[in-house]
Formats: structure tokens, sequence, C-alpha cells
């Protein structure tokens, strides 16, 4: 019988765990959440749950042993617990947007947001846990004052499996509350959220490993000596599955959302990136963005009137040389990265009749692409630009918007063989934990595609690009603070 880790992902709108064997991966399977509102600012805590144990035990009945199930979740999030352990809310997820105005009334102060912003590596923005408190605290006050817990997605988990109230310090790093220099919850911004330190979970390694508890291993199957590793974000952990762990590699993510990131020890970057610590001496830098695949998929129902389940077909469809005039800007959840304009909306322009829904299309993806391109100017403005991005998330799958990538960025883009990157690296830091491989850097990693830019495509987006840019900066005047 093999010995494997379980990687166990929590994403937006889906939950995947993987297998993780001496060959790499040998089992993997998803599930979309049965608990997920359409809007995704809240998942059912008592559905998800209910379907995390149901992929754990599918999993388990495989010929396999599993030694340890590592955790991956989406962040920032939280749920309010009482002093039962019972949630008060649902889960909140990085897409609600309930506290915007107050972290944009915060920042009007700039002193005090760049010093908020410097202590705790994140970007004043409502996605993040101190905003969505303080809304609480002025809007929902008897949730408020009947609070025992405020918790991430990732620790209320780590409760619910080990009845411990216990979070990564990479986790921590992502809520808006924490010093990511002194590692510790920061007293002035507690102060500030109005909660105490005994309120929030006691703070540990990515690597810590605690015991299931006995109801859970009945429930599971799983043998008494399995422990569940902490782990961290799947931000975090989709860098470590495809070994994304120096500052010589960027990692891509296109999912739901999108997200642009690198791992290296601490520096100073521009204030539109966020810093989160992940262990040791490595934190991981980024900036995200709204735009993805759900942006997509919008515009497949509500503008190209198709069923969404053709989204994929249709990439596919896209002819690659041809530039049309149509510019779209895609924020129709705002603007997260690199501007953090809330304001911010969707524009179509460009149109006319001679232009088909694959053209529509493209330029959606496009959009998207050149808004990830805004970010990974910014990230490379103070280096020589990077010599290779590994892509990881859903478009791993859709060749013509990596190849669309590659030409915008002018870079090369490399597919690893590995594809549920986040649970593959919340196994592999199962397996550090347990003493089956020294480091993270322990495992090799094989790609199967690379993609090379077109000069000459590139050289077209450029100019594309630039008219972008000339929207972008007119609409976002009428959509400013």
């Amino acid at each position: 019988m093999e010995k494997v880790t379980a990687g166990l992902d929590i994403g937006t709108s889906s939950i995947k765990l993987v297998l993780y064997g001496r060959k790499g991966i040998i089992y993997s399977d998803r599930k979309d959440y049965s608990g997920t509102g359409s809007s995704g600012q809240e998942i059912d805590p008592a559905k998800l749950f209910k379907d995390v144990i149901s992929l754990i035990c599918k999993a388990n009945n495989r010929k396999v042993k599993i030694e340890a199930i590592g955790l991956s979740t989406i962040f920032p999030s939280l749920i309010v617990l009482d002093e039962k352990g019972s949630p008060l809310t649902n889960i909140i997820t990085w897409m609600d947007k309930r506290g915007c105005e107050i972290a944009e009334n915060f920042k009007k102060n700039k002193k005090q947001a760049a010093i908020l912003q410097n202590k705790t590596g994140c970007i004043i923005h409502e996605s993040y846990s101190l905003w969505k408190i303080l809304w609480l605290k002025e809007n929902k006050k008897e949730i408020f004052s009947g609070a025992n817990k405020f918790l991430s997605l990732s620790d209320y988990l780590v409760y619910k499996l080990t009845g411990k109230y216990l979070v990564s310090y990479a986790i921590a790093s992502t809520t808006g509350l924490f010093n990511i220099k002194s590692l510790k919850w920061d007293k002035e911004i507690l102060k500030i959220a109005g909660i105490s330190k005994d309120q929030l979970s006691e703070c540990f390694s990515i690597f810590h490993s605690e015991e299931l508890l006995e109801k859970i291993r009945l429930e599971t199957r799983l043998d008494t000596d399995v422990s569940l590793v902490i782990g961290a974000g799947d931000g975090h952990l989709s860098n470590v599955g495809i070994g994304c762990l120096t500052d010589k590699t960027m990692c891509s993510t296109i999912g739901t959302s999108a997200a642009l990131r690198i791992i290296s020890p601490y520096r100073k970057h521009n204030k539109s990136v966020w810093k989160y610590y992940l262990y040791e001496n490595k934190y991981i830098f980024g900036i995200a963005i709204n735009a993805g695949v759900r942006t997509l998929d919008w515009f497949c129902k509500n503008i190209l009137h198709k069923d969404s389940s053709s989204l994929f077909e249709d990439i596919d469809n896209i002819d690659l040389d041809v530039l049309t005039d149509i510019i779209v800007l895609p924020f129709l959840d705002g603007e997260r990265g690199p501007n953090y304009n809330y304001r911010m909306s969707a524009s179509l322009i460009g149109l006319n009749s001679g232009n088909s829904n694959s053209d529509i299309y493209k330029a959606a993806v496009e959009g998207i692409l050149f808004n990830l391109y805004d970010c990974y100017r910014i990230l490379v403005i103070h280096r020589k630009a990077y010599r290779e991005i590994i892509a990881t998330g859903g478009y791993v799958h859709t060749e013509k918007i990596l190849q669309m990538q590659s030409d915008i960025f002018n870079i090369i883009i490399k597919v690893p063989c590995i594809k549920e990157a986040s649970a593959a690296g919340a196994a592999i830091v199962a397996l550090v934990s347990i003493g089956k491989i020294k480091s993270l850097s322990d495992i090799k990693i094989k790609f199967e595609k690379v993609y090379s830019p077109d000069i000459k495509r590139h050289k077209e987006y450029m100019k594309k690009y630039r008219r972008y840019r000339k929207l972008y900066k007119t609409l976002s005047k009428t959509a400013s603070y």
C-alpha cells in the first residue's frame, strides 16, 4: 500500500483534493460547492464542511495510506463564531464589498494608511478581514458583540477538524491584522478593529500539524496517526506546487480571478504590491485582479447569449492573428490591482457591424490580460524582466489564452504537468511536515508545454494596449474616489 499525503484546496467556487505519492500526484478529484451564493461573496460553512468530509472519504477509498492532509484555502476571508464555536455569519469571501467605504475613508489619511500597509503588507482594500470586521462593528452590532472568534476560512476548517484555534503565519498575514515583521497580531490594529488577540487564532508555521478529532477520523475512516498540516493560502501554495520558490520565476494564475506572484526575501515594492509572509525568510509578493474566468463567463451569458459551458470551445475558435478595434475594460466587479478602485466599472467600445461574437470574446480575453499586464509592469519596474512565467489555474487548459499572454507580455509561458497547483502545494508542505522531504525545493517540477512570444503580434498588441491605457485613464477619472 502506497503512503501518500493529501492536498486539500478550498477555492472560490470548488474544492480540489489530490493524493501525492512517490511519483507525484496519483489521484485528483474536485467538487463544486453546494453552498456558494451566485455572487461568490459568501459560502455556507455547514455545506462547505460537508463537502470537505465527502471529498476526504472518497479519496480514502483508494488503496493508499494517507499520512497527512495539507490545507490550502482562499484568502482573505472571515467567519465569526460565538462562544460555543457556532457560526454567527457565513464564510465571507474576498469578493465581499461591504467594507469598501470604510477602507476608502481610511485611505484619505495617507500617513495612517502608509503605516498600516507597511506593518501588514496588505493593501488598504475591502477584501481584507480588518475592513469586514469594522463593517460588522458598525452595521451588525449584535453579531460583533456576540463574537467570540474572528477566523478565516483556513482556521475555521482547522477548528472543525482538530478542535483547536490555530492559523498559519501565512494566512494571518493576509488578514490586515498581522504585523509581517514581528510575526504577531498587531496591538494597534486590533485596537482599530475593536477586538482582542484572544478573539483570534494562535499562529504557527505553515508546516505545523495537529491530530484530527476522533469523530472526524471515525467519519472519514482515516488512521489514528493521520495529521492535519495547517498550510497556507491557495496563492501561496500555487507557487509551491509548481516549484516557483525564488524571485527568478513568476507565477501567473487565472481562475475565478487572476494574480501574479513571486517569492523572495523581504524587500520594498511599489505600494500596489501586497506582501505576505510565507516561511523562514521568504515572503510572497504580488498583485491580484478581480477579472478572470468569472468575467468570461459573464460575457458568454450576457453579451453573447451563449451557455457558458462552451466557454473554452469559444476560446479555441479565436484567431490569434486578427486584432480588432474592440477594447474591453474588464472591471465587472470593480478594480482590485493595480489601482484598487472599487468604483471602476467595465466598458466595451469600438464595435462595428462587421464584428462577430468571436471578436467580442477575444477582446474580453485581451482586456483581462491587459489588466494583468499592468500588474506585471509594476512587479518588474525595479528589476530586469523575468525570463519566464509559470502558469497555473483554469486557463492552463486553453492554449489560445496562454499564447495570447506570451504575445502580450513578450515572455515565455511554461505550463507544468501538475494542474491542481494549490492542492499539490498543500500536499508538498505536508511532505515536509512529516519528514518525507527536507525542503519544498526537493520536488522537481516537469513541464508539458512552453509558449514563446510572437514578436510581430507583440508589437500589434502594444499598439492596442496603449489605446486600452488611454481609455482606462479617461474613464478612471469619472470613477475616482
